[in-house]
This record gives C-alpha cells, structure tokens and sequence, in this order.
C-alpha cells in the first residue's frame, strides 16, 4: 500500500526522500527503503521509469554522479556537509 502511494506522487510531482516523509508523515529511512524497491518495480514497467536528480554539494556545486537513493554525507570536493538531496520523479518513457 505505502509504495502504491509513492508511485502515486511520484508521478505526478518530483520529491526528495524527505518531502515524501513529510508529505506522508512516514519516517525517512522507510521511504528510501521503499524508493529502493520502487526502483525495481519500475524498471520492469514498458511504460514508465524513475528518474532521480542527484545530489549535489550546495557550496562548490559538485554533482554526484551516481543515482543513489540516499544522499551523501559529505562533498568529495570540499569536504563540507551542506548536500542537497537526489530527487526522484516517474515518467512515461
């Protein structure tokens, strides 16, 4: 039920993690669990696909490059902890 209503935002809006915990009152980790499987359950969907924007360093602009669902800790370039967090969105293909 809680991933139908994921997708169900997630298509009609893109969300970090955490404006997905506060929209629903859910805990975080338990919507970056549920991103996890979510990611799966698309990939096998002709029809649609999950994009995520990756995060980024706020400070010196550094774009990670992989598409993970979690966001970093800390930029590899200036070694701060001011990260904005990957975003995630479904769209038809």
């Amino acid at each position: 039920m809680t991933r139908e209503v994921i997708i169900d935002l997630l298509k009609n809006h893109g969300y970090t993690a955490f404006e997905l915990s506060q929209r629903l009152n859910w805990a975080t980790h338990k919507i970056e669990n549920d991103l996890e499987h979510i990611r799966t359950t698309v990939r096998a969907d002709p029809d649609f696909q999950l994009l995520i924007n990756p995060a980024g360093c706020q400070l010196c602009g550094y774009q990670f490059s992989n598409a993970k669902i979690k966001a970093p800790t800390r930029c590899p370039e200036c070694n701060k902890e001011k990260i904005k967090p990957p975003s995630f969105i479904i769209q038809k293909r």
